[in-house]
């Protein structure tokens, strides 16, 4: 019990990291299945893939590194800070969630467009 008394912020800021990264990794394997399911490599495909799916898909540790930026940055934050800061990080780890997850979900649900051909 030691350690829950002494360091309860550092168990949320170790929480909300973990889900980041647990967001980032989910988000990134659903779009690849996704997008492998559309013909993702494949030469003869017809389907257009988005930019930001291409992009999502293409840099995966662009993703991975905001989590471990944001941990380095709310331990830095609550060692640094005099008064309460819990609110603070708090949010931020919330916003950077939110933030992880809009793309992956928006690139997940709009993958791309078939383009129309018409006969000649």
């Amino acid at each position: 019990m030691f350690w829950s008394n002494r360091f309860p912020i550092t168990r949320m800021i170790a929480a909300i990291g973990l889900v980041q990264m647990i967001v980032a990794l989910s988000g990134w394997v659903a779009l690849a299945i996704i997008l492998k399911t559309r013909g993702w490599g494949r030469p003869d495909v017809i389907f257009r893939f988005s930019d930001l799916a291409d992009f999502l898909r293409t840099h995966p540790l662009l993703a991975l590194l905001f989590p471990a930026a944001w941990t380095l940055w709310a331990t830095w934050y609550e060692g640094s800070s005099r008064g309460d800061s819990n609110r603070i990080v708090l949010g931020s780890g919330i916003l950077g969630i939110l933030a992880l997850l809009i793309p992956y979900l928006e690139a997940c649900i709009n993958p791309g467009v078939v383009p129309i051909l018409l006969p000649r």
